[in-house]
């Protein structure tokens, strides 16, 4: 049981590497599947044409499909939306109303903050008054400075805060830029490769249609010709027994 369950976790992986190349084996198959109407309608020219009209067609999509990722990675609207968005845009027959508006508005706002925290003294203050005033309003001023710097203090964390997220965010659309700049140099050679290869193989069955079909004709009575030549060697190799056998 043991051994059973590693057998199907190791093929369980063998399946998963054998999918990476997910676009390479799709290629592939739809070459294979191209052929299948050769099996079946036979190796005609129209079928080779047909074929290699096929697959170019199919290059065609995979360039439009280049296209779309490029333009979504930019954030650029699909090619179906601007097409429906111009359709969209046609001028109705009929004479519209043209509406005309203005705006206008003034807004201002002034603001003044003052405040006096200072002890005033009357007139004729003795000098136990001016002492006792002095020490208030310097504790008043102590107590100004200390808050002045603790609000200094709070700014300077949070224009730090601010900047240590900033330079975060930075770094982030920087590393996003480069994947996207990577990804618009390299991400879409994959496709194109296979559209290439599609192509390739497109041209080639439409250009050679006629000698591939004399070629596969030639070979296919080439074999009908060494079937008939072994089957009349078994004929004859029975009839001389059989002459063997009644000369016995």
């Amino acid at each position: 049981m043991y051994k059973l369950r590693q057998f199907l976790c190791w093929l369980k992986r063998v399946v998963d590497w054998m999918l990476i190349p997910k676009l390479f084996w799709l290629s592939f198959v739809t070459i294979f599947l191209i052929c299948i109407p050769l099996q079946i309608f036979g190796a005609s020219e129209l079928i080779f044409r047909l074929s290699g009209l096929v697959l170019q067609c199919f290059s065609i999509l995979t360039v439009i499909w280049g296209i779309h990722i490029t333009r979504s990675q930019f954030n650029q609207p699909s090619l179906t939306s601007v097409v429906v968005d111009w359709l969209k845009r046609f001028p109705t027959y009929h004479k519209g109303k043209t509406i005309m508006g203005e705006l206008s508005g003034e807004n201002s706002s002034t603001g003044r903050l003052e405040f006096k925290n200072w002890d005033d003294l009357h007139e004729n203050p003795t000098l136990e008054d001016r002492v006792h005033a002095a020490e208030k309003n310097l504790n008043i001023l102590r107590s100004s400075i200390k808050n002045m710097h603790n609000r200094i203090d709070e700014q300077n964390q949070a224009q730090n805060e601010l900047l240590k997220k900033e330079s975060s965010e930075r770094l982030q659309e920087v590393s996003k830029l480069r994947d996207s700049i990577l990804n618009l140099g390299t991400g879409g050679l994959h496709i194109s490769a296979i559209g290439a290869f599609w192509l390739f193989v497109g041209v080639v069955l439409s250009t050679t249609a006629p000698e591939l079909e004399k070629l596969l004709n030639i070979s296919s009575s080439q074999t009908r010709l060494d079937t008939s030549d072994c089957q009349c060697h078994r004929n004859n190799s029975k009839i001389s027994e059989l002459k063997r056998r009644g000369a016995g």
